[in-house]
């Protein structure tokens, strides 16, 4: 009897903690929508989905590929929201103390979902409504290089870009897609309780950013699909070799020698898929290459950009001049 008082002893404690936890997440509160949808999640999403748009653009014009970018999406905004929060007590005097409300008010699992989504939808726009493949090839150009006497080239079956008539367009798909979505959510999520990886793979992070036992749902698969090896074969021998690059570079060196590291740059007893252990390093680093990479392209389209608009304008007033 004695000796199995310990056991009683930590049965009863272990109880105590799990009644504790689920004393607590019953007692979270679901905020409204007004907290979910907020300015400054919606500013956060529209620079992270201004940037992803950028790099969705470039990945569609040069690969056809296009990468799901949900979590590294989460990943930023989470970055994005918590450093807002934070940004009084590290700037302002006082800690910020006298600060708006936007600053104090704090940063949920529900207003990070909200900004994600935002950013996904912002690049899924762009390739989705077709400025990656179709909407851009119907025009004038694209119709003369096909050949106007090509059988199936019908003759005047062209149609310039134009700002009023891809805006409806785009209206038209997106509310395509809400009423698809609606059924088949129901259907295939909620009736046949189907997983849905992107979005669970999201959800957990998520999830492992807000809470400390949201990290411990993660679980990671090898995947070898003919998909990607027909992918592979279709693509330019550059994107196959940056791709080889990168996986020797990621998987063959720096994964290894980081491993090493283990209880000195990150907790020896946190699981590796955990954002504070190794899975932490390779998460940043491949999001800091896309975003840099990103923001590189961006740069240098609005330098050339400007530098156009500079010098027509410049042909303009010398016309103007000399006339």
């Amino acid at each position: 009897m004695e000796a199995a008082a310990p056991e009683i002893e930590r049965c009863d404690a272990g109880d105590v903690e799990s009644d504790h936890d689920g004393a607590a997440a019953a007692a979270e509160r679901v905020p409204p929508w007004r907290e979910q949808v907020t300015a400054r999640g919606m500013v956060a999403a529209l620079l992270i989905g201004f940037v992803y748009t950028v790099i969705i653009m470039k990945l569609a014009l040069t690969t056809g590929i296009i990468p799901t970018l949900n979590v590294s999406a989460a990943l930023l905004a989470f970055l994005a929201l918590r450093g807002w929060t934070r940004a009084p007590a590290l700037l302002l005097p006082g800690g910020g103390a006298a600060s708006s409300s936007s600053w104090r008010r704090p940063f949920t699992r529900q207003e990070n979902t909200v900004v994600q989504t935002c950013a996904v939808a912002c690049y899924t726009m762009g390739f989705g409504g077709g400025f990656g493949s179709s909407l851009l090839a119907l025009n004038r150009k694209t119709y003369e290089l096909a050949g106007v006497s090509t059988p199936g080239n019908s003759p005047g079956s062209y149609k310039e870009p134009g700002v009023g008539w891809m805006t409806g367009f785009l209206f038209a798909i997106s509310f395509v897609g809400l009423l698809n979505l609606l059924p088949l959510r129901k259907a295939l999520i909620i009736d046949y309780k189907l997983t849905y990886p992107s979005g669970t793979a999201t959800a957990v992070l998520i999830n492992g950013f807000h809470t400390p036992q949201g990290e411990n749902s993660a679980k990671f698969y090898f995947d070898f699909s003919l998909t990607y090896v027909g992918a592979g074969m279709i693509c330019s021998h550059l994107v196959n070799l940056s791709a080889l690059f990168g996986a020797i570079l990621s998987w063959g060196i720096m994964w290894p020698l980081i491993s090493i590291q283990k209880g000195k740059w990150y907790p020896g007893n946190v699981p590796e898929s955990s954002m504070t252990s190794l899975f932490g390093y390779k998460s940043f680093m491949c999001v800091a290459l896309i975003m840099g990479d990103g923001l590189y392209h961006f740069i240098k389209v609005t330098g050339i950009t400007a530098k156009s608009l500079h010098e027509r304008s410049n042909r303009r007033h010398a016309k103007k001049g000399n006339g």
